[in-house]
């Protein structure tokens, strides 16, 4: 078994060579030469934030967890402590050796549950070379490092590399002005997922938008790189840590007073293997089939009292199903069932499959287990309960046993991206990065909770835009955002209600694709 020392030694030298005194990092912030030192350093310093960056391959480790039958628990908690000391491994105040010898008795401890895993969590870091030949003219890649005093950004396009160290915005500083800004942004009310209060409505007493915050965001993450971004329209993200919880599309340029929605689109990039294939820039099509599915019937279950009627949701599936009856099956109410979803699932073969739902969270701590609410089945398991009627959740091990050969996958529910209170740790939930152990290729996930009456909307909008051929899907993505922002009635301009949806793109589905998990 190989060790991954070699991978500590590596973040321990991003760590050094990011602390170089400021006349031998003076090129940063700007395009470097090739074949100069300073190209070299950064290069370097590149490859290490990738190994930061990485974890483990989707469908194999979920296929391995099952395996491990009643020391799953046991095996998903190696690998999570496993990626939390790769993390820990560049700080000053680690001790390599000892991280080491702990690492090799995780390692040691994997390898007896689940013998030949590990192997498959090599990941070898894209030189600037091959991740720049990949990228479009208009496109570019940002990989962000957090760290606790200080972070750090790498900013690539066709023709440029570029770095710089974000003092004084490490996990310490920048995660109560994140909180700030996205506590503004959650619905305070009709939220997807929760009953609200009588006579509330969707506007009621909703806290301004803390334009200051989102312009200074914009400063300290973009505004290093600002030139080269201007006239890019599509930026893929690779993070780590409390920025993968910034919603970028929401970020405010000082320079226009514009969101950053209205000047480009922003997706996360789980894994770079997805620009292997030259980064993959999908369009569904005009006459795409759509397979929607949601809104359950609760079956009167006494534990679901709290959940709201998810009226938004149905009006959601019904609205596709009225504007595009010949090529969209609708599975709600009593309809959406896990049986019928795997009966169906063929139709959304090379288009659209989308979830309009709850998304429900059961267990504590590092045991929850976050799912997609669905009706119950005659007979059926795996419910809330643990028998064999009632509602049931589509939990990550459901999803993962699927096919999915959808160009796009949208989950419509809440905090589909990292979880609720995860969103600091998390770059995708197991039931983001099931989908794609499923096959799915391109998703769109929810960054906090929805408003149920604005997701309907959007999803009316988002079908539209994709429905146009000249469109590719983040394209699609982002003119629905707008269309919300910049609607006549000025009901949907708030972030809170075009924000939340993020696109996740070019996943591949090889055994040994890697996705962000911290």
């Amino acid at each position: 078994m190989k060790s991954i020392s070699n991978a500590v030694h590596s973040l321990l030298a991003l760590t050094m060579s990011l602390a170089l005194p400021p006349a031998a990092s003076a090129a940063q912030n700007v395009c470097l030469s090739e074949d100069t030192p300073a190209y070299e350093l950064a290069e370097k310093s590149l490859a290490a934030a990738q190994l930061l960056i990485a974890s483990r391959p989707g469908r194999v480790v979920e296929q391995n967890i099952a395996a491990a039958g009643d020391r799953s628990n046991e095996l998903r908690d190696l690998l999570r402590r496993r990626d939390r000391l790769r993390a820990d491994a560049g700080r000053s105040e680690a001790n390599p050796l000892e991280v080491d010898a702990s690492l090799a008795n995780i390692e040691e401890s994997i390898e007896q549950l689940a013998p030949g895993l590990l192997a498959d969590l090599v990941n070898e870091p894209r030189s600037a070379r091959a991740l720049q030949a990949a990228l479009a003219s208009d496109q570019g890649l940002l990989l962000y490092v957090s760290a606790p005093e200080h972070s750090y950004a790498w900013y690539l396009d066709s023709d440029c590399l570029a770095w710089t160290k974000l003092t004084d915005f490490g996990s310490a500083a920048a995660t109560p002005v994140i909180d700030d800004l996205r506590r503004a942004i959650t619905p305070s009310v009709a939220i997807r997922g929760e009953r609200p209060a009588p006579a509330q409505d969707a506007r009621e007493n909703a806290p301004a938008y803390p334009r200051e915050i989102a312009e200074s965001l914009h400063r300290k993450l973009l505004g290093p790189f600002a030139e080269r971004l201007a006239d890019k329209r599509e930026i893929m993200l690779h993070a780590s840590g409390e920025i993968l919880s910034i919603p970028f599309s929401a970020l405010i340029d000082p320079a226009t007073g514009q969101f950053e929605i209205e000047n480009r689109v922003y997706a996360l990039l789980p894994s770079l293997r997805a620009l292997d294939a030259g980064a993959v820039r999908p369009a569904t099509g005009r006459d795409f089939p759509i397979l929607a599915i949601g809104a359950p019937g609760d079956g009167n279950s006494p534990e679901l009292e709290w959940l709201g009627p998810l009226d938004g949701a149905r009006a959601e599936l019904e609205s596709l199903g009225r504007r595009y009856p010949s090529r969209t099956i609708i599975l709600d109410g009593p309809q959406a069932t896990k049986t019928a979803l795997s009966h169906n699932l063929d139709h959304a073969k090379g288009g659209l499959l989308l979830f309009a739902t709850h998304a429900l969270s059961t267990g504590l701590g590092e045991s929850a287990v976050t799912g997609l609410l669905l009706s119950a089945e005659d007979g059926g398991e795996g419910n809330l309960d643990g028998d064999n009627a009632g509602p049931q959740l589509l939990t990550p091990l459901d999803i993962s046993r699927l096919e999915i050969a959808s160009d796009l996958v949208v989950l419509s529910a809440c905090d589909t991206w990292a979880g609720p209170g995860h969103h600091a740790g998390e770059a995708l939930t197991g039931l983001a990065l099931a989908f794609f152990e499923a096959g799915a290729t391109n998703m769109i996930v929810t960054h906090w909770p929805i408003a149920d009456q604005s997701a309907a909307v959007w999803s009316e909008y988002l079908v539209a835009q994709l429905s146009k051929s000249s469109l590719t899907s983040t394209e699609a993505i982002r003119a629905s955002q707008i269309a919300l922002l910049r609607d006549p009635s000025g009901r949907w301009d708030h972030p809170r209600h075009w924000a939340p949806f993020v696109p996740v793109i070019g996943m591949t589905t090889s055994r040994t694709q890697e996705v962000a998990i911290r």
